[in-house]
């Protein structure tokens, strides 16, 4: 079982706020190896570890997650643009996350951080071998399922047009079909999201 804790500052007197800990050692040791080789704003930093507890912090990222944060379209549309920015350099960098979600895509005062990979994303062992194989391959239709989601939620929640809804439904849907080497499609399909 994983038991994710928010930790708030003052009572740590430090920038501390997730405190992740795992019952999978395997599990709790690749997301130490992946955390501690990211360098990019776009990742979670992580700052201590306890591997007889099985438990890491990483630093203070947001209090907001794409799964609350999202449910404006104009808010949203930023963070997703984002986020491809973050795979970009990331399956540039022969990395992945491989668990792309609402809940993994944490809105920081610097924009949006990506938190706890999955166990199958690469811990970036190749740097510069671009990712567009398999596991570039998962972040790609994750991303698709969560900009369709994002729509579903919009639809349902009444808090944006139907016609935008549907845009978003349809795209994540076509994201989730096209491979990570096709950055340009990408791109395009992205920029289409644009709220009205």
């Amino acid at each position: 079982m994983t038991r994710t804790e928010f930790v708030h500052p003052i009572t740590t007197g430090r920038l501390l706020v997730v405190r992740k800990t795992l019952d999978d050692a395997d599990l709790f040791e690749h997301q130490v190896r992946w955390l501690s080789r990211r360098e990019d704003p776009g990742l979670a930093v992580l700052d201590r570890v306890d591997r007889a507890g099985l438990t890491y912090t990483t630093r203070y990222i947001g209090a907001h997650t794409l799964a609350t944060w999202g449910s404006d379209p104009s808010r949203a549309f930023p963070v997703i643009g984002a986020v491809v920015a973050i795979l970009l350099r990331l399956w540039r960098n022969g990395g992945c996350h491989g668990g792309l979600g609402l809940d993994h895509v944490v809105i920081g005062a610097a924009g949006p951080v990506l938190i706890s990979p999955a166990p199958e994303s690469p811990a970036s062992d190749q740097p510069g071998a671009d990712q567009a194989g398999p596991a570039g391959l998962v972040d790609m239709i994750a991303l698709g399922r969560m900009i369709a989601e994002l729509g579903h939620l919009w639809r349902v929640g009444d808090s944006a047009s139907g016609k935008m809804s549907e845009r978003w439904i349809a795209a994540g849907h076509a994201i989730d079909r096209i491979h990570p080497g096709e950055r340009r499609r990408l791109a395009e399909i992205v920029a289409r999201l644009r709220p009205d």
